[in-house]
């Protein structure tokens, strides 16, 4: 389909639903124990030309903690693998370099930082939008852990394998 022919319209901007569950794979004092899992939203606003920018704020939960999860810095490199009419799918990985998290209960909290990278596909039609990102990884590279009694420091990480799912609307 020629440009401009009915073509599904390129997305300036999306904002959707987000789920991302995550199973702890490989680490010492930085690997949790239970899957981790992540409710919020995505914002994905017009980017430089090939590119494309994600923000995803997101309610982390993971055994008795639970907090906040921000990834600020998220880019990715959508390839459109097929397009007929308004129906586009693509393909786009996607690197996190920094995703803070926050955890707290009511005797403890925890700070981590990590980095990620995912492949990610989507789906577009008309204005919906449709992601799912079957391989993913979460790399934790730094903890903070405190308690009444005191904090800890821990610089040694942990590997996620993560899973994504997006429901959104394009505008």
């Amino acid at each position: 389909v020629a440009a401009g022919e009915g073509a599904a319209p390129s997305p300036a901007s999306y904002f959707a639903f987000s789920y991302l569950p995550a199973a702890p794979m490989a680490g010492s004092s930085l690997r949790f124990g239970q899957p981790i899992h992540n409710v919020g939203f995505e914002w994905s606003p017009p980017t430089f030309k090939g590119f494309r920018y994600h923000l995803t704020v997101a309610y982390s939960g993971v055994g008795s903690y639970s907090g906040i999860r921000v990834a600020p810095l998220q880019f990715g490199y959508p390839t459109t693998v097929h397009e007929r009419g308004e129906l586009r799918f693509e393909i786009e990985p996607i690197l996190s370099i920094l995703e803070p998290s926050v955890y707290g209960t009511t005797s403890a909290s925890l700070v981590t930082m990590s980095t990620g990278i995912e492949a990610r596909v989507n789906l577009w039609y008309r204005h919906l939008y449709a992601g799912f990102t079957p391989l993913g990884f979460d790399f934790r590279y730094f903890g903070s852990f405190g308690t009444p009694a005191g904090s800890r420091t821990v610089g040694d990480g942990a590997a996620d394998f993560r899973l994504h799912f997006l429901v959104g609307y394009a505008f």
